[in-house]
């Protein structure tokens, strides 16, 4: 990328800097070689950029002071941040046609360009990160099967048990996607809705604790005394057992690099209620920590928070599909699940 190949120059002649406070520092060798750039904590740059086009002679290494961050090599693409609406709008939309549907709702997308890490490059974990990818053996062959379903959540719920500690686990329910389906939601389970290329997370500091309470009330969830502390954990795979994920991967942020003065509530009107999830502008996008699992695999699970009850750790993972700028045009499409738990702790 451009930016990326003008901090390598910049690097070359010794005058780079980035707003994280890395310092990179050109050292002349009298030996042709290689440049390699590494991501700062600000994601200015990218790693594996050849010196060719750099330097004519010598080769490059960097000096890294002050604090910094490193992040795995990845890919360069553009995420799709929200535009704040103006007065008298609100951000979101309507869930189908009814007599809930609002009419000042919009909801504006910026492209914005984005380094994302590889995240098998580094040990991420549910209680650092808000995330990290988990084997998971057991999958679901037919999502038209009651007892399959069930089946599946059960081991859905050993996996979030395991990662989060948690005393107990609920899974309440679960949408298949695929890529090239228009429709972003699929009220019943069984029909594939689209990608969602949003950067977004599923609730707020407010909608978690209404939609504990909404799923005790209908029972979706046993609740026979309110918990010391809940948390909403999303686990995200690949149905597809003959390919990896190669299409509309999902990639998510680490909850530490966001401010959340920068989000604001997206709504989602149904016909019976109104859902409350988390958008995010890009105004401060340079300091977010973007990761993704490339091609994974059917027996892997992509567990994340998107929300936790507790306020000393990570919170919200905002999360999105993306396009891939390396996926071969005749790659197939993406077909994966996405499965909603809840773990409560007594």
């Amino acid at each position: 990328p451009a930016h990326a190949r003008t901090h390598a120059r910049q690097c070359v002649q010794g005058r780079a800097s980035c707003a994280c406070s890395c310092t990179f520092r050109y050292r002349s060798k009298a030996i042709a070689g290689s440049c390699e750039i590494l991501m700062c904590a600000a994601g200015v740059a990218r790693s594996a950029l050849a010196s060719a086009a750099l330097v004519s002679r010598g080769s490059a290494s960097l000096v890294l002071r002050g604090a910094f961050s490193m992040q795995a090599a990845g890919i360069h693409t553009g995420l799709n941040y929200q535009e704040r609406p103006p007065s008298g709008r609100r951000t979101g939309r309507n869930i189908g046609e009814h007599a809930n549907m609002a009419h000042d709702l919009q909801d504006v997308h910026v492209l914005t360009d984005i380094d994302i890490g590889d995240a098998r490059g580094i040990a991420a974990k549910l209680d650092k990160e808000g995330f990290e990818l988990r084997a998971a053996t057991s999958g679901c062959e037919d999502f038209q099967n009651e007892t399959a379903i069930a089946n599946f959540y059960a081991a859905t719920s050993d996996v979030v048990k395991a990662c989060s500690g948690a005393d107990r686990v609920a899974v309440f329910d679960h949408t298949l996607r695929k890529s090239g389906v228009s429709d972003l939601n699929s009220l019943d389970g069984k029909s594939a809705a689209g990608a969602v290329v949003r950067v977004h997370c599923d609730y707020t500091p407010s909608s978690g604790p209404v939609r504990l309470a909404a799923l005790a009330e209908g029972g979706q969830v046993d609740l026979p005394k309110a918990p010391s502390r809940f948390a909403f954990i999303n686990v995200w795979r690949n149905i597809d057992r003959e390919h990896p994920v190669l299409t509309n991967p999902l990639a998510v942020c680490a909850a530490d690099s966001v401010d959340l003065s920068d989000a604001w509530p997206y709504l989602m009107m149904y016909e019976t209620r109104t859902g409350e999830n988390y958008a995010i502008d890009n105004s401060n996008s340079h300091q977010h920590r973007w990761f993704y699992y490339p091609q994974m695999k059917w027996d892997e699970a992509l567990v994340f928070k998107v929300y936790d009850s507790r306020e000393d750790g990570p919170r919200f993972v905002f999360h999105t599909a993306f396009n891939d700028p390396t996926t071969p045009a005749d790659a197939p499409p993406r077909q994966s699940v996405e499965v909603r738990t809840i773990a409560m702790w007594d």
